[in-house]
């Protein structure tokens, strides 16, 4: 009886987290220096700051990411997968925004962080889901790209184009 109720047990725990919500933003990014160069096969830290009401308001969330770029200067990472210094990604209400995120580079890795930019939060394609959850499709999509560039003096935040 026991190994029937353990064996029960194990399948439902294993059910539940089939079911769970991916927690964490995706995010890219490419690495230029003053001169538009691309810094590329280097280490660098990049830390994100969650804010609430305004770009300047209460500090809800701050994690860092080490990572390197690959030959093309570019990064890839998830936010709420790095090592957090404040807050938990999950306990943010998000329905009580705006929200903003701070970006902050590295790029020595020495503990000296400038600030590349910040922008506010909009509509995520999970989002989109829920809005649209009567229907199986959604309606409208959008796509941001980012390029963050910098040396020890300057940082460039573009669109990408």
């Amino acid at each position: 009886m026991k190994k029937h109720t353990l064996f029960l047990v194990l399948q439902f725990w294993s059910i539940c987290l089939l079911g769970q919500v991916p927690l964490g933003i995706s995010f890219q990014g490419v690495v230029r220096n003053s001169t538009n160069e691309i810094i590329d096969n280097e280490a660098i830290k990049i830390r994100f700051t969650i804010t609430k009401g305004t770009s300047t308001g209460p500090e809800v969330f701050k994690e860092i990411h080490a990572t390197t770029t690959n030959n093309n200067g570019l990064f890839s990472l998830v936010i709420g997968n790095g090592t957090i210094e404040n807050g938990a990604l999950n306990t943010i209400i998000w329905s009580d925004g705006p929200y903003f995120l701070k970006r902050e580079i590295d790029i020595d890795s020495d503990g000296n962080y400038e600030i590349v930019g910040d922008s506010e939060f909009w509509t995520v394609p999970y989002s989109f889901y829920a809005s649209a959850s009567d229907s199986s499709r959604i309606a409208d999509s959008v796509v941001y790209k980012q390029e963050i560039s910098g040396s020890n003096d300057t940082i460039f935040l573009s669109d990408g184009g």
